[in-house]
């Protein structure tokens, strides 16, 4: 069962308990929340 509530925090658990390596996980979060990011759109995170 995983703990945390955040997206990126449910990869990283799921990734650890499936034994990848630090630099597997670290492309794998990468690459979704870039994803994320993009389906949001940059200009509306950035704006303040």
């Amino acid at each position: 069962m995983l703990q945390s509530t955040r997206v990126l925090d449910q990869l990283r658990e799921r990734i650890r308990y499936m034994h990848y390596s630090l630099s597997t996980e670290k492309a794998y979060v990468y690459r979704e929340h870039f994803s994320f990011v993009g389906k949001v759109g940059a200009g509306s995170w950035l704006a303040a």
